[in-house]
């Protein structure tokens, strides 16, 4: 959380709380009074408050928006990285500057998968780390029924 939205958050939090003891000061201030007219303008203080709570709220959201979308960024981020990371064979073409497979006598060497798997992974695979994988080759994979995993694209 940036401290722009931190302000903005608190801003939100008292606002609201303020707008929040209005409509109750408002309500006290009408049910006490027998008279209408008495009534009505503390009627129109807790509309006032009203919409000081309405404000703060939306303030909240929008905030909170924010705040997930930059998280959101970092996190997309972060698995670009992982997922180049996952990729240390694959090297970008001079001519087409695409990432081009390595070679298929490298990528049969770490092919895991474990039998329940519905997909294969290269072996340092975030999908497949920490699960009792076995290694095998593409042919005995497809054989099982799996198909490439479609994070680390063996």
């Amino acid at each position: 959380m940036t401290a722009q939205s931190r302000l903005a958050a608190r801003v939100a939090l008292a606002v609201g709380a303020v707008g929040g003891l209005v409509v109750v000061v408002a309500w006290f201030g009408a049910s006490s009074s027998p008279i209408v007219r008495d009534q009505a303008g503390w009627g129109a203080v807790g509309v006032a408050g009203t919409f000081a709570v309405i404000a703060a709220s939306i303030l909240w959201v929008v905030t909170i928006r924010q705040t997930v979308a930059l998280r959101a960024a970092e996190l997309r981020a972060a698995i670009a990285a992982g997922a180049a990371y996952a990729r240390p064979a694959a090297e970008a073409s001079p001519s087409t500057g695409r990432r081009e497979a390595p070679p298929p006598a490298a990528a049969e060497a770490d092919l895991v998968a474990a039998p329940t798997m519905v997909h294969y992974h290269r072996a340092g695979c975030r999908l497949a780390a920490a699960k009792p994988v076995e290694r095998a080759g593409r042919v005995e994979h497809e054989r099982a029924g799996r198909t490439p995993c479609g994070v680390c694209e063996p």
